[in-house]
């Protein structure tokens, strides 16, 4: 059913649990190696860009609490909208957070000397198959900050909606609106 109704979410979750698959379970010792340390570098990058932008989303979220706007609106309109950009704004700083102690993780296992094997014992599982499956619970926690900088996108955007809304519609449906037939 997920696949059905979100399809780009089900691909993203495949690309991220392979790789894992991949290094967990391939026979040779060198190439298993390799390819931890691939994962390795990549998520790093990857950190590193979810930072940046929930850093630079935050921002925008912040500045937008200054808009003129809001003086306008009605208080229910106005709570509203605010309450869905503080949460928006604590969704992505948590994802800053999340993402900044990762990659701070990461980079501590790649100075250790026996790194890249306790990467693959922290990513997986046992298995009664003898094949270490990838940890479904390491998959959610290594896709939070992604997930938490979309949801706050998500969330702030449903505020803009109600905030365009609110202002818009007394035009549409305030006193001096009026209603014309015409009879032919």
């Amino acid at each position: 059913m997920i696949k059905v109704l979100f399809p780009f979410h089900a691909a993203a979750w495949k690309a991220s649990s392979e790789p894992i698959q991949q290094m967990l379970q391939e026979p040779d010792t060198v190439r298993k190696e390799e390819l931890t340390a691939i994962w390795r570098d990549k998520t790093q990058t990857q950190l590193n860009t979810i930072s940046i932008t929930s850093a630079l989303f935050g921002g925008v979220i912040a500045t937008s609490f200054s808009w003129p706007v809001f003086s306008r609106l009605s208080p229910s309109n106005s709570s509203t909208v605010l309450a869905l950009w503080y949460s928006a704004l604590i969704l992505v700083l948590t994802s800053i957070a999340a993402s900044a102690q990762q990659s701070v993780a990461l980079t501590r296992l790649g100075s250790h000397p026996h790194g890249l094997e306790k990467i693959r014992k922290l990513l997986g599982k046992s298995s009664s198959s003898r094949n270490t499956e990838p940890s479904k619970l390491q998959l959610v926690v290594w896709q939070a900050p992604l997930s938490l900088l979309n949801f706050s996108v998500v969330v702030f955007t449903i505020g803009l909606a109600i905030l365009i809304w609110s202002s818009v519609s007394p035009a549409w449906t305030g006193d001096d609106i009026k209603v014309s037939n015409f009879a032919g």
